[in-house]
């Protein structure tokens, strides 16, 4: 779905640039699109670990519990 929306929506003139270029765009596009939408589940990983723990609270005890189980 998302391939064709980027093809419907690219300007004639872009024929001319090579294909490989275009997927480079298209790709860059959709990962700007994208990044509100994974801000809170992915992009804060990637950017400050401790970012991540403040928006997944229960994650942190999770892995606090699986820590003592291996420990025991």
């Amino acid at each position: 779905m998302a391939r064709g929306k980027d093809s419907s929506h690219t300007p004639k003139n872009t024929k001319t640039v090579s294909s490989k270029s275009l997927v480079a765009k298209a790709k860059a596009v959709k990962v700007g699109q994208a990044r509100p939408l994974f801000a809170a589940t992915k992009m804060p990983t990637f950017k400050k670990p401790a970012q991540s723990t403040k928006l997944l609270p229960g994650a942190k005890k999770r892995f606090a519990a699986i820590k003592a189980a291996l420990n025991h």
